[in-house]
This record gives structure tokens, sequence and C-alpha cells, in this order.
């Protein structure tokens, strides 16, 4: 297989809920699409990340798919069935084309990929009590069986911690699935993924140590002429590749170097604590050919992280969606995503708070993600090209998390748009009146759902152009339009308390008692334009912080969710430039500081808003050009020309400096020479 490879993505197809006329389309249009890739140079993996089918009645249909298949099971290939007895079916009795991952890796041209059901930790990381909320929600509880883990009797009393006794009893004799059998299996899933993480990072540093070695085998001090035979046995000690070497000898070996290569005494206790853990995994991954130049594809069910929720933006281009049609019952809840780019998630900070009594969004948290900010090792965070996930039913995801790529197409919620009762393809008629489609116009609409039907891997984006990307993608998203209302009437609310604060300083030093009476006059007034003035900088201020928060959330291997309320997310420095053309950020002005402090205060904001507001106005009319509609589409055409424009919009000079001189100058002329006072007023009171 040639690097010219292309994944076909696709998840929660529910193959048990739709008609064979629905599962036709699908096919057909699973291997045309593999068709046409072929005829333009490109070979096709498909990835199915869950809830195909119940058991093993998903692989009659992807036996047919014309090529090489990766398949990670859902929640779903377990209901109506024992955990443990589908699993051993669903290894053994995989067809040829399917390579079916548990806790499993394996490698195709390119790709590694890394594959486990992962199910979730039930909010146990952000508040111990969602645990009991878990434990009621998700209808896995009632349909899935795990009658093995009954058998160890500790397992018993652990139940005693969430459910009353006769829920314990009943649970015992169908021997259900319960939340602490999700726990052990999503604790299963993480052990592999850091195992791999750690089995991968004790490789590279073999492969960095060997690289050095080769470096420096000319040198003098390293390598005398009469000691060369140093080089080859350290060579020797870092080759992974050697037959029949164990993982523990392979620690042992990279613990013991000489010359200065060989890893701590720490990092040998990380790697070889639960040594057996790793054993065959060890194997199995040194002995793919070439395994650090492949790009590493992780696939889940269930979500890896909660930070992803914060930029939960959805895919809409091959169905058109809305609230109104598809967010009417619990079962289509999430279809309409919420994130910091769209409507704030609130739920989030209620998870961690326990008010989960009331909402059920909390379902979101508890039961389809994962705190993986906490558990994914650093090579998986640092290398990671690809996390693929499913279980969640909206329409196809596509984002950045920690600086990984993360898919999804969870196709149900397509497929749902057809009549599921007809004897051919036709859409619901409820979609149809929705969106007042005409008979004669519906194969039409039907060519727009099949487009976009199965989701294509776009090319791997370096960490700089990752970086650029979400800086655009972030800007294109920054409300503009609430932005530049909030600088205008800061800019508004500026004049007045300039001008209040020139008129007060005129008159502060006459004691005269009807003068004082209007000074108190021009104070209270001027409180009302200092109120506006400090709300609208507030808001201003918490804008930024979102457009930070949605740069950090994507870009920053260390943010988590824990950060996301607590931390100043600093990680852009320049994220005022973005948005107000490098003038400086209105400082707020206090009541008790009225007068020359207020009057420097506002004159100066009065500047950096006027640069601020034009600088928005073009970067608004920038993005009515650009052909983006998503995070994927960015390309560097885009981001070169928004960098072009970004130099021509500000000015190279330091605005604030002239800002700041440019008082100083006012300063002087009216207050130490005091003439023509008012003229000098009006002339300096829109710098």
């Amino acid at each position: 297989m040639n690097n010219n490879t292309k994944l076909l993505i696709l998840s929660d197809v529910h193959l048990e809920r739709i008609n064979k006329v629905k599962k036709n389309f699908l096919l057909s249009t699973i291997n045309e699409k593999i068709e046409n890739l072929k005829n333009n140079g490109f070979e096709s993996i498909v990835i199915f990340a869950g809830d195909i089918d119940n058991s093993i009645s998903g692989y009659d249909f992807i036996s047919k798919v014309n090529t090489n298949c990766i398949y990670v099971a859902g929640n779903h290939e377990f209901w109506g069935h024992d955990y443990y007895e589908t699993l051993n079916e669903l290894q053994s009795k995989a067809p040829p084309n399917v390579k079916f991952l548990h806790n499993d890796v394996t490698s195709i041209g390119e790709y590694l990929f890394l594959g486990t059901t992962l199910w979730t930790d039930a909010g146990y990381n952000l508040n111990k009590d969602l645990v009991k909320f878990a434990a009621s929600r998700m209808n896995d509880m009632l349909y899935i069986f795990a009658k093995e883990w009954y058998k160890d009797k500790s397992n018993i009393n652990r139940l005693k911690e969430i459910y009353q006794d006769h829920e314990i009893k009943e649970k015992i004799k169908t021997g259900a699935w319960n939340i602490f059998t999700e726990l052990d299996e999503n604790k299963k899933s993480w052990n592999f993924i850091n195992n791999s993480d750690l089995i991968l990072s004790a490789i590279n540093k073999a492969s960095l140590i060997n690289t050095k070695l080769d470096q420096d085998l000319n040198s003098k001090y390293l390598f005398p002429k009469n000691t060369k035979d140093t080089y080859f046995k350290i060579k020797e000690k870092v080759d992974f590749t050697k037959e029949n070497l164990t993982w523990s000898q392979f620690i042992n070996n990279l613990s013991t170097i000489e010359g200065g290569y060989s890893i701590s005494k720490k990092e040998k206790n990380i790697f070889l604590k639960d040594e057996s853990s790793k054993e065959s995994l060890f194997q199995k991954i040194r002995n793919i050919k070439e395994i650090l130049n492949k790009k590493i594809v992780i696939i889940t069910h269930h979500l890896p992280f909660y930070e992803e929720i914060l930029v939960g933006g959805i895919m809409k281009e091959h169905a058109r969606t809305d609230v109104k049609l598809f967010n009417q019952t619990d079962e289509n809840i999430f279809l309409i995503r919420s994130g910091i780019d769209y409507p704030e998630a609130d739920y989030l900070y209620r998870a961690i708070s326990g008010e989960i009594d009331k909402f059920k969004d909390i379902t979101h948290i508890v039961n389809y993600c994962n705190n993986g900010s906490s558990k994914i090792g650093p090579f998986l965070l640092k290398n990671t090209n690809l996390w693929i996930h499913g279980h969640e039913h909206c329409f196809r995801h596509y984002e950045y998390v920690k600086g990984i790529k993360i898919i999804a197409n969870p196709v149900n919620s397509a497929l749902s748009l057809f009549n599921n009762n007809s004897n051919f393809l036709k859409l619901d008629a409820h979609y149809m009146r929705h969106y007042k489609i005409k008979k004669n116009n519906e194969p039409e609409e039907i060519n727009k759902i099949k487009i976009g039907l199965v989701t294509e891997s776009e090319r791997f984006l370096t960490e700089k152009e990752l970086e650029n990307s979400v800086k655009l993608w972030s800007i294109k998203i920054f409300n503009w339009n609430e932005h530049l209302n909030c600088l205008k009437k800061i800019g508004q609310a500026a004049k007045k308390i300039f001008l209040f604060s020139i008129e007060y300083l005129q008159k502060e030093d006459i004691t005269n008692q009807s003068i004082q009476q209007h000074l108190s006059e021009i104070k209270e007034n001027a409180s009302v334009w200092i109120d506006s003035y400090n709300y609208n900088c507030l808001k201003l201020t918490k804008m930024h912080e979102d457009l930070k928060l949605a740069c950090s959330v994507r870009l920053d291997k260390d943010f988590s969710f824990q950060s996301y309320k607590t931390n100043s997310l600093t990680t852009f420095r320049d994220i005022y430039s973005w948005t107000m053309g490098n003038a400086n950020p209105p400082e707020q002005i206090k009541e008790e500081s009225f007068g020359l402090l207020s009057a420097k205060i506002s004159f100066e904001a009065i500047g950096n808003i006027k640069i601020a507001i034009k600088y928005a106005e073009i970067i608004q009319e920038f993005f009515k050009t650009v052909d983006f509609k998503y995070i994927y589409q960015v390309k560097q055409h885009h981001i070169d020309s928004f960098d072009n424009l970004f130099k021509k919009a500000i000015d190279k000079q330091k605005v604030a400096k002239k800002i700041s001189e440019k008082w100083d100058l006012f300063y002087q002329k009216v207050f130490e020479e005091n003439t023509n006072f008012n003229k000098r007023i009006l002339a300096y009171s829109t710098p």
C-alpha cells in the first residue's frame, strides 16, 4: 500500500434500525467512493468506529466493502448479548478484509492504528457523585450482560457503593452490565493506550540514541580509535528488533548504556511498572517495519476528551438540519452541539459542581466523554495524527483538540433523513415538508446527502500549519459584530468621560459653592458613562478570553477541562493584536480617581478604539471574501492573504506609544500653557 492512502470514516450506522434499502444505499456509496479514489490514484481504508450492528451482524455488511477495514466495537455491538462472549466472537469471526481492534494495534501502509472501545470514566474525575448519575442514565445497564464479572466476589461489594440491595440482587441474577463494569473496561482501554505510549516512547528513545551514536561515531572524545567497539556494544543494546528480546530486557539495556546515553532510573521504573501487561503489545509493535515513520491513528467509540465539547460545532453540509427538526426528542439531544465557538455549554460547569438534578445535558459528560487530558501519555499526545470516534449522534464533526485532529461521522443521523418503511430510497416526509422540497427536486437533495455521507480524512498538517489554521479559524468565528458594537460603546463613553473630566479639571480649583455643586453634577453625570465604559470593557475582555480559549483548547497540549474557569489562558500573547489592531486594550476607570487620570485614560482609549474599529472593519471585509466554512477547509492561501492584510492593517510602529505621546503633548499645551482652553479641548477631544 502506497502513501496515497485515504481514510474513509463512519460510525453509528445502527444497521439493526434501518431497512435493506438504506443498507444498500450506504454500501454502494462507500464502494463508489473507494472506486473513485482508486481511479484517481488513491487507495482506501474504511474505519468503522463502533455501533455498526448488534453482535457480529455487522460483519455481513463490512465484508462487502471493497477494501481493507478497521473495526472497533461500540456499546451497541453488545446490546442483547453477553459482553465477554460477543467480544470473543468479534475477535474470532472477523472477515478477511476486516481487522477488529480491541485494545490492539495493527499497521496498514503508512498508518499505525490503535483501537479500543474506550467506554467512559462516568465523570469520576470531575465529581464522584456523577458516577451515581451515570449508573442510571444509559440503557447499556439494561441491555448488556457481563456474567463473568460477577464471579469475582469483590466486585459484588463494589456495587454497594452505588446500588440498593434489591438492585444488586437483580443484577447478580441477570448478570447485567453496571457502572463498575464500564469503569473497569474504561481502565483497560486507557492502560492499553498508555502502554502503547510507553512502548513507542522507549522505541523512540532507542532510535534517538542510535542516531546520536552515528553522529558521534568519529568523535575522538567519545570514540577513540582503540575503544571503537564501545559504539557497537551500544548499538546492540538499542536494537529493539533483536530476536527473542523481551520488554524488560530492552528497558534494562537502555538503562545500562555507557557514555551518558542511558535512560534515568525514574524512567526505567515507569517503563517497567506492570511490565507483564506490556510484553505482548511490545512484541507486536517492535515487529512493525519502520514503526516510527507511521502516522498514528487512534480509534475509539467514546469521546476521548471533555474539552472536545468546548469546540463543539457540527458539519451540516450534507444534510440541512436545524434545532426545530432534529432536537425535539431525547434521542436527538446531541444532534445540535454547543461549545465555545457557539452557544456556551453551561452544563460543563454544572458537571464540576455536581448540579445534575435538573439537566439531562449532563449525560454528555458522564456517558459520552473521558477525562483524557489527565490520562493520555506524552508521546501519543505529541505524535497522534488523528483520533477517530463515534457514539455521539450528531452530524459529522471535524475539529482539533490539544493539537490532535478529531473526526467523528455518525451516519445514522443522515440515514434517518430517509423513509425507513419504503421499498425504494426516498426522503422522510417530515423532512420534505419542513424544507419545502418538491418531489421533482428529491433526487438532487438525496445526492447532496450522499456526497457527504462518508467522511474522508484530509491531509495531516504540520505543527505550524495547524497553528495558523486554528488562528485564522478562531478569528473567523469571533463575533465581530458584537465586538464592533462593544468598541463603539466604549468609544462613545470615553468621549463623554473625557469631556466631563476636562470640564471638571477646569473648575476644580475654584472654591465657590455654586461651582462645587456644578462639579458634583459633573461627577454624577460622568458616573453613568463610567459604568457603561467599564461594563463594555469587561465584556470586551470576556470576548478576548473566549477567543484565547477557542485557540487554547485546540492547540495547547497542557490545556485541561479543569483549568477552563481558572486559567488566564495566555497562550497567545498576540490575542489583542488580532482584535485591536495592536492598540492597547482599554483600561478601566475608577470613579474615585475621576479627574486627571480619567481624562488621560479616556483620551488614550478614544485613539485606541478608533484604531480597533477600523481594524475590525477591515477584518470583517476580509472574511466576506473567504471560501471556507469549516476549520479543515482552511488553506495556506487563506493564511497568506490574512497575514498580508494583517501587516498592512497594523501600523508597524507602536500605536499605543504614539497615542501616549499625543496625550503628553495635549497635557502640556492645555494645562501648562493654559491658553485658549475651550478651543484646545475641541481640537483634542477626538485625537
